[in-house]
């Protein structure tokens, strides 16, 4: 009897040292768990103070980093690019590629060139919203329009004429700029951001409405472009969430596409492209 006492007792100390084992050893893996964790969200909290920073000096994106170089730089990725000029109001929008001298206040009055050329770029300083007012597209553009994160919002257009967006045509480049609550009523090869696109379009996003009632037989409409064309043309990083009917070739993206690059880019407004000349053309 006295035997088995002392081998139950072995026994017991054995399972209580195996258990203190154990323990020890869950205590020294949720120790590293727990500062993995707090290394982990302090390298963390370290990028999102950088990335704060980087998005408080994008501000002076154009005066700041086009002059001293930096991990985002324009100037490296528009090397072309010689006169950037800042946008702050509608009535700057309505003057871009109007080769017309216009004195901008917030800048001290400063006089910049309105040109439509490779050399051109804007960018814009704040949101700024539409209402108020039919925008007139802009005729035609061949320098860089950088949004820098900023919204256009409440663009209206109404006219039964074609080719019609924020831009009529595009050989440039559009980037990093959302296009919200906009309302379109308009004609054949429309879209929310350009009529028909030769260029580039990157990093843009467009809600809200799009009517065409055009039943010509060309007729293109698109969330981002009603047509994209050519080799040198593209749209890539950006979604489409606006409505949209039509009765011709209708497309999230682009109403039609021909020969040009569309990637990661992705719609979620309702399309309702009708029946048209026999055929359906819903893209």
């Amino acid at each position: 009897m006295m035997n088995f006492r002392k081998k139950e007792g072995s026994i017991t100390l054995f399972v209580l040292l195996a258990l203190l084992f154990f323990t020890i050893i869950l205590i020294g893996i949720f120790v590293s768990i727990n500062n993995h964790r707090l290394i982990q969200n302090a390298e963390e909290n370290k990028v999102k103070d950088i990335y704060e920073k980087e998005t408080e000096n994008i501000d002076n994106v154009y005066l700041e980093i086009l002059e001293t170089g930096g991990n985002i730089s324009l100037k490296e990725l528009y090397p072309q690019v010689t006169n950037w000029i800042p946008i702050y109001t509608r009535a700057h929008l309505e003057k871009i590629a109007s080769n017309t001298k216009v004195n901008i206040e917030q800048e001290n009055n400063k006089e910049y060139t309105f040109s439509n050329n490779t050399s051109t770029g804007y960018i814009l300083k704040n949101d700024i919203d539409l209402s108020g007012g039919n925008w007139a597209s802009i005729n035609s553009f061949s320098g860089v329009f950088y949004g820098n994160n900023k919204e256009i919002n409440n663009m209206t257009i109404n006219t039964t004429a074609g080719y019609k967006g924020f831009f009529s045509v595009n050989y440039g480049t559009i980037r990093n700029i959302k296009f919200k609550n906009i309302k379109l009523n308009i004609g054949p090869s429309s879209g929310g951001i350009v009529g028909e696109n030769y260029g580039v379009i990157i990093e843009c996003g467009v809600t809200g409405s799009i009517n065409c009632n055009s039943t010509e037989a060309h007729s293109y409409v698109g969330g981002i472009t009603g047509y994209s064309s050519g080799n040198n043309a593209k749209i890539t990083k950006s979604y489409n969430s606006a409505s949209i009917k039509a009765k011709g070739f209708t497309g999230g993206i682009s109403g039609l596409n021909s020969s040009s690059e569309i990637s990661e880019c992705f719609n979620t407004g309702e399309i309702n492209g009708r029946k048209f000349n026999r055929r359906n053309f819903r893209i």
